[in-house]
This record gives structure tokens, sequence and C-alpha cells, in this order.
């Protein structure tokens, strides 16, 4: 996914990524701390236990998600962000997180992320600013993918900015806002209905 940006030159708000292959050097570039995950995990599965704070604690990471996920497995480090944070769970901090939906390269829905987790979350409703802005990057980000509906996940940071995480082919069960789930799939069938709208979710 990062190689598909960068092929198409799309520049969006995002922290330095490194892909590091099993057998590949430690980049030079490197920089501390460090969000570490591989492509199968996510940011649940870590939160503040993924933070490294040097080479050690690097390789020690990486050994850990290997024997979880495969011996074989790139890890994706990532520059840590200090992120705005919605409310607590099992796994601690929950992120200020949207998962924005794109349809044919149109971005039609939004959706704070982990609605399972956190029902109330702090720093919701977005404003029409923040809106506007997660429906630019989206409709940048959708460009290389042709698959005719993508996921495209963005994170708040403390000082309020807005940075993207990740994308790929979307399914609407990746989303746990009821009203936005209906609304999208009734999109992808060619339906135009009623816009949903809450706190929490809602159409573009």
């Amino acid at each position: 996914m990062l190689g598909k940006l960068e092929q198409h030159n799309i520049q969006v708000p995002m922290p330095t990524t490194w892909v590091i292959g099993l057998d590949d050097e430690i980049p030079n570039d490197l920089t501390f701390p460090l969000f570490v995950r591989t492509p199968k995990s996510s940011w649940k599965r870590g939160g503040q236990q993924s933070k490294v704070a040097d080479l050690k604690e690097l390789k020690d990471e990486a050994q850990l998600l290997r024997r979880s996920f495969g011996w074989d497995k790139p890890i994706i480090a990532r520059q840590w962000l200090d992120i705005a944070v919605a409310g607590h769970w099992m796994y601690g901090d929950v992120p200020q997180e949207i998962r924005t939906w794109i349809i044919d390269g149109e971005p039609v829905a939004w959706s704070f992320h982990y609605l399972d987790a956190v029902a109330e979350p702090n720093g919701f409703p977005p404003t029409t600013r923040d809106l506007r802005q997660l429906k630019a990057m989206a409709a940048s980000i959708a460009g290389p993918f042709r698959s005719r509906l993508i996921a495209a996940d963005f994170v708040r940071d403390v000082r309020g900015e807005w940075c993207f995480i990740e994308a790929g082919p979307g399914a609407v069960a990746g989303t746990a806002h009821e009203k936005v789930f209906k609304y999208v799939a009734r999109r992808l069938i060619g339906e135009m209905p009623a816009a949903p709208k809450s706190i929490v979710g809602g159409a573009f």
C-alpha cells in the first residue's frame, strides 16, 4: 500500500514508515520511538506495548511479532505518534481514529473506528473542517486502488492534526456503526439512501 502511494506521488500527512524484511539491514535513517507491527497485526493488539525506544527493543518486538504472526513476516516500523485519546479499554488507550469509506473513488461516509470499544468517544463529533480535510485526503488515497470499495483510516494526534494510517480494499463489515454499515452497503448497489448522521458516524 505504501509503495502504491509513493509510485503515484500521493502526499498526505502520515508518520514516516519503514518496512523491514526478515533479512534486511536496519535502515540507517531509523529514528525512535517507533510503533511496531506486522501487516496482519493492528493498533488494538499493540498500543503502548508496541512502542519501542531503541534498537534492542525493536529486535525483541520483531521476534515477538514473528512468533505470533509468522517467522518471515515483514516488520512495519512507524514513527511514533502522540495520539489524541478517545477513551480507554482492556488494551489501553483508544485513539481518535476515523475510518473513511470510498466507493468508486468518492468518499461517501466516515465512522469512529472503535465504536465497539468506546460508545461515547472524546473528540467527537468532528468539525466541518475536519470532515472536509478527511474527505480530501481519502479521495487522494483512493487513486491507486482498483477495488470499488476502499477503507482508509486516519488518526488525530494531540495537536489536533489528522494523519493517514492505512488503507485497503474495504468491506462494510469493518464498521461497528449500523447506520453507516447499511448506508455504505446500499450505496454499493447503486441506491441513494438518506444520509446517516450521528456524533460518531455519517456521510460526507
